[in-house]
Order: C-alpha cells, then sequence, then structure tokens
C-alpha cells in the first residue's frame, strides 16, 4: 500500500573531467537533498565523468565499471547513513560488454536491480552506439512503500514504447536520467525551438501514460556540447510540477501519487488501448 506523497529529488550537475570530484560534488547534493527530506533522489546520466560520446576515443571505455566497483559501492553507502533510494546512472561494463545504466539502491544500501538504456542515439556530438550495447532488461519496475517508478534513460524517452510499458505496469513516476543540450552539426540542431519541443514531449508522454515524470539533465560546456539544465518534474495532466534552469543545483519536489489513478480513472486509456 502506497502513502499519497512522496518526495523526490533531482541533481542538476556540472560535471568534471575528474571522476571522484563528480562523485564528491554528487554527495554533496544528495546530502542536500535529503536534509530536505527527499525520499527518491535521481543523478544524471553517466553522471560520474563527462559526457565522453560526443567523440569516438578508445581510450574512453577505461571509465567504465562494474556495478561492484567504486562508484556505486560509495553510493550505497551514501544511501545507508542517509536512508534514501538512490538512482545512479553509470557507465557499466559486465562480461565485456558496455552499458548506459541507472542502478536503484534502497535505504539499506542494497542494489535492488538496474535498468540498461534500451534506445542509442548515434550522431554528431552524440556518439553513443561507438560506446553502449542496447539494453537487454526490459522495464524493469522499482517498488518501493511510497510508490512505484520506472526508469528511461535520455533518448529513450522519444520513444511511446517505454512510457507505455511503465504506465501498463502500474508506474506513478517515470525517472528520465539525461544529458541533453544545444549544438549545431549538419545531421543534428539542437536550439531553443528544440527544448520547448523536448518539453512538449514529456508533457504528452505523461498525459497518454497517467505517470509522473522527472527528468534529470546536466548542464554546462562540455566540448562540443552546451548541456542545457531544465530538469523538470511533469505531472499525469502534462503540468509543470517544479523546474530548475540552466545552472547546476538540487530540484525538490513533493507529488501526489494518487493523481494517476484520478486521471487514469477520467481517460480510461488501458480500458480501451487495443
Amino acid at each position: 500500500m502506497t502513502t499519497n506523497i512522496v518526495k523526490i529529488g533531482l541533481i542538476q550537475n556540472h560535471a568534471s573531467t575528474s571522476k571522484e570530484e563528480n562523485i564528491k560534488n554528487a554527495i554533496i547534493n544528495i546530502e542536500e537533498a535529503a536534509s530536505k527530506k527527499a525520499q527518491i533522489i535521481c543523478l544524471s546520466e553517466t553522471f560520474n565523468t563527462l559526457y565522453f560520446p560526443n567523440e569516438i576515443n578508445i581510450k574512453n571505455f577505461s571509465l567504465a565499471e562494474s556495478v561492484s566497483g567504486f562508484t556505486v559501492n560509495k553510493m550505497a553507502s551514501v544511501a545507508k547513513r542517509l536512508h534514501v533510494y538512490l538512482i545512479v546512472p553509470i557507465f557499466e561494463v559486465e562480461n565485456r560488454c558496455f552499458y548506459n545504466t541507472a542502478i536503484v539502491i534502497n535505504p539499506e544500501g542494497n542494489i535492488i536491480g538496474k535498468y540498461r538504456k534500451n534506445h542509442i542515439p548515434q550522431n554528431a556530438g552524440f556518439q553513443e552506439k561507438y560506446y553502449f550495447k542496447p539494453g537487454n532488461l526490459g522495464y524493469p519496475v522499482f517498488e518501493t512503500p511510497f510508490c512505484k517508478f520506472g526508469i528511461s534513460i535520455c533518448w529513450d524517452h522519444w520513444f511511446v514504447e517505454p512510457q507505455r510499458a511503465y504506465g501498463i505496469q502500474g508506474c506513478h513516476i517515470v525517472f528520465s536520467p539525461s544529458a541533453i543540450g544545444y549544438c549545431n552539426f549538419a545531421d543534428v540542431h539542437i536550439d531553443k525551438d528544440y527544448l520547448e519541443i523536448w518539453k512538449t514531449m514529456f508533457r504528452g508522454q505523461c498525459i497518454q501514460n497517467a505517470t509522473y515524470i522527472a527528468v534529470v539533465n546536466r548542464v554546462g560546456k562540455e566540448n562540443t556540447v552546451n548541456f542545457f539544465g531544465n530538469t523538470a518534474v511533469y505531472s499525469p495532466k502534462g503540468d509543470t510540477v517544479a523546474s530548475l534552469g540552466e545552472n547546476a543545483g538540487t530540484l525538490i519536489t513533493e507529488i501526489d501519487v494518487n493523481q494517476c489513478e484520478e486521471w487514469m480513472k477520467h481517460q480510461q486509456f488501458w480500458r480501451d488501448l487495443r
């Protein structure tokens, strides 16, 4: 049985070349979120490194870690100390395969599962197919005393299938760790207009599937991409619940999970789905 209200924390970070520094800064932000009573805290896509897929460079494979590696172990101890759920996105290596993965850690410091990015983009500035194998874990749902949630990583969220899978499984929140920003290449151009399209896409996904979406982006200029932040939470009716601008920061907000059920009762999407 879930309670009505869950408080979440979203960490909008500015990454550096130092993995240790990125982890240290993330812990400071997680501690801030926990001090404000956040119960589930989510970091941005591959939070502990620069966005390395903006180039093809074989040396970047050295950034990958296993689930039993330093980053996840460190975050597990933080989750246990602060008694919070953590969503920790990393560049994962397992059995010589590489994935874009989000690890879920519970308040006891235990790993309760993970999600691997299923949709892998490939264009100038976003050379992800060079690094990441498509996910092979489907669309797992994580159940807490407060809510049920799923995870879609960045490019995943442009596709209807993940969000529909989570809606059908009764998720209240879909967390979307992301790395997206302004850029201008021959095959991809991202500007203020694109930013508004991005936001509209999230609103539509919420309305269709009766979930909240909590998107967590990074900020700052990294090589060819200027990450635009705009971390935000959208409601099942497509409203903006809370948002950040283009500076690093922590977004704390409350979510009423009953709104998911009320919207679905009103719309009856699952009754009429064919």
